[in-house]
């Protein structure tokens, strides 16, 4: 019935078996169990209604969205050893995303402190926003998808929320690791009968996608990681669905319908660059209507129609944020004009394959064009708006250095795929009209990733410190686990109420208050312990004089490493 209702839009009997492509690795399936956390904070902040009921109706539209892709889900393509073999790579990858920049002397949550000793704090925000969300659904203009996340981890056996959050920068890590990998394969189904093509292809897939995130997507990721701009980063998710959307579903109506799904995912994820985004998705139902789809008049007419809508819609976002580009805010910069030339270059490294007719040949059929063009058209779109933003007199840096991170990310990702197509492609049929195109895309790609790494040089100082476990001299912690700890077991045993931690450090201070359900903002700037009958305060000795000539004081010393012997008091009343 759905196959017959679909077949009327777009007039193409297309079976349901072929509704996807085939040859990716089904491991990655294994990530839609997140899917219903993901969406019951966009649906609680819509509807009011509870997390709970939030969370049923997110596993149920992630039902919904799956339902008409099980025959083809059950058609892999795959031979079990490719399966295995491209599984295997996939599963690689994202241990190796996952857990390179996990550093245990910060267990995951390093903060950044700059030469002038300014340092990160907006982590310890996001924290209290998360326990507002808890209570009420109104929260930071509905971008809360991440703090779904968290609470739906915390409900269903993470109790402490340290081990939340760091879910939610893995999962941010792993899906824009392995999502170029999950379409590169995809493409190399259409090489299965040339064996060493598909070969050489997983090959350097494979090296490439290790590489990229190691010199570049890492690097990056880690910066906002480390400031704190957790739902910024965390935004890469629907990102990065969105390009696995348009890469792999088939069924047209069923993937502009994910497209649109996808825009809303990620507008309650981080709105920042949502103006790319609809530039790129009004640029997609451009090129749906002009394509060779068999969609009925008025569709195509609809989809014009969409696209200029997405145009306004996407200037209108700019225009409503363009006053915050006046903010002062805190941030490790990099080199915004250089990562722009760099962005400009891969678009054309993506390009040369789609524009030049030599190229187009090789092309044809083999599925690139869909795997590469919604990079294309975000990267477009982020570079349009970089420019612009470049000429606003008098602009503060904070939101202009965050604006070209999803787009270089997604970039990067697109190299891997563009260096696989070229691969397979050549070896299996190496004529010298389609050499000089390929050589020509990657020389551009090469020269793409050497000018965004240079441009995001500033970045690798805190990067390196994380992988290498220091000398730490921009690290420092968010938050002391075993001050936490202290902490929770002094509640515990004296069955008291958190009256306020004061610390040496700000972030510390503002993050562990927030922990332990203190995170009013005014109080963050006057902070008042409560020494009520039934509460307990806390502060780290040797800073707080009025406190440490309290006579009821009791302190414990620990060694945090690879910090001092720090030194903790309490006193409850």
């Amino acid at each position: 019935m759905l196959a017959r209702l679909l077949a009327a839009i777009d007039r193409r009997e297309l079976p349901p078996s072929e509704w996807l492509r085939a040859g990716w690795p089904r491991i990655v399936l294994l990530l839609g169990v997140v899917a219903p956390a993901l969406l019951a904070g966009p649906i609680r902040y819509v509807t009011g209604a509870g997390f709970g009921v939030a969370f049923v109706l997110g596993a149920l539209v992630s039902v919904a969205f799956l339902a008409p892709f099980v025959r083809a889900l059950a058609r892999s393509g795959s031979s079990w050893p490719r399966e295995l073999v491209t599984s295997a790579v996939v599963a690689g990858i994202a241990v190796f995303a996952a857990a390179l920049v996990y550093n245990r002397h910060f267990h995951g949550l390093a903060s950044y402190r700059t030469p002038d000793e300014m340092e990160a704090v907006d982590g310890a925000y996001h924290i209290a926003n998360y326990m507002d969300f808890r209570r009420m659904p109104e929260v930071y203009q509905g971008c809360v998808a991440l703090y779904s996340l968290w609470e739906a981890a915390r409900r269903l056996g993470s109790k402490h929320l340290l081990i939340a959050v760091n879910a939610g920068f893995m999962l941010g890590r792993i899906v824009t690791a392995i999502a170029p990998l999950v379409i590169a394969f995809a493409l190399l189904h259409s090489f299965r009968a040339a064996r060493a093509a598909w070969w050489s292809g997983v090959a350097v897939a494979t090296v490439a996608a290790f590489y990229l995130q190691y010199a570049l997507v890492l690097p990056v990721e880690l910066s906002p990681t480390m400031g704190g701009f957790w739902p910024h980063l965390f935004a890469v998710v629907p990102l990065m669905l969105i390009w696995m959307i348009d890469a792999l579903v088939r069924q047209p109506t069923l993937r502009v319908l994910g497209l649109a799904a996808g825009v809303v995912l990620y507008r309650y994820t981080y709105a920042l660059n949502l103006g790319d985004l609809l530039l790129a998705f009004g640029g997609l139902l451009v090129v749906e209507a002009l394509g060779r789809t068999r969609w009925r008049t008025a569709v195509r007419v609809l989809f014009v129609l969409g696209a200029a809508a997405a145009a306004f819609l996407s200037w209108r976002c700019y225009t409503l944020i363009r006053e915050e580009f006046g903010l002062w805010g805190w941030i490790v910069a990099h080199e915004v004009m250089t990562a722009w030339v760099g962005m400009l270059v891969a678009i054309a490294a993506l390009a040369v394959p789609l524009l030049a007719r030599p190229a187009r040949e090789t092309v044809a059929g083999s599925g690139l064009g869909r795997a590469i063009r919604f990079p294309i058209a975000f990267g477009l779109g982020s570079a349009f708006y970089v420019h612009v933003i470049d000429k606003v007199p008098n602009k503060m840096q904070y939101y202009f250095q965050k604006w070209d991170f999803h787009a270089v990310v997604l970039l990067a990702g697109a190299l891997v795929v563009l260096a696989t197509f070229w691969t397979a492609a050549l070896v299996a049929r190496a004529r010298p009209p389609a050499l000089i195109a390929g050589a020509l895309s990657l020389v551009l790609g090469a020269g793409a990733v050497v000018t965004l790494e240079r441009a995001f040089a500033s970045k690798q100082e805190g990067f390196r410190e994380q992988v290498f476990d220091g000398p730490y001299v921009r690290s420092f912690p968010w938050v002391m686990p075993a001050t936490v700890a202290m902490i929770d077991h002094t509640l515990k045993h004296e069955h008291a109420a958190f009256g306020g931690y004061l610390s040496k450090q700000y972030p510390m201070f503002l993050f562990t208050n927030a922990l332990f359900g203190i995170y009013d903002r005014d109080w963050f700037h006057a902070p008042k312990l409560h020494r009520d009958t039934g509460y307990c305060i806390f502060w780290d000795h040797d800073r707080f004089p009025r406190f440490d000539v309290l006579p009821e004081k009791q302190c414990k010393s620990y060694v945090q490493e690879p910090w001092h012997r720090l030194e903790v008091c309490h006193a409850c009343y």
